[in-house]
């Protein structure tokens, strides 16, 4: 029983630990994603932040800001090959 008890109180830290680690992950990509909103800003046909705004929402399951910025990206250059290789990632079953 208290050998139980050890791995089931083990198992809550570890959990607790990933959760936090997730958190944290999420923050600094959240600061990341301001930041480069706010060059877009000033450069909205700035094709290559746009991108990286898709896959920085995308990483934190914002998919609908993901979708936003990748078909502006798409609509200035689609036939770019860093577009569609993208837009693969975000849509794999597109």
């Amino acid at each position: 029983l208290l050998i139980t008890g050890l791995v089931g109180n083990y198992q809550y830290w570890v959990e607790k630990k990933e959760y936090l680690e997730s958190l944290r992950k999420k923050t600094i990509i959240e600061l990341e994603i301001s930041s480069w909103e706010k060059i877009v800003e000033t450069k909205p046909e700035y094709r290559d932040v746009l991108l990286r705004l898709a896959l920085l929402n995308w990483k934190i399951y914002n998919n609908d800001k993901a979708k936003e910025y990748w078909e502006k990206a798409d609509y200035l250059d689609s036939n770019n090959i860093e577009v569609q290789g993208i837009g693969k990632i975000i849509f794999p079953a597109q």
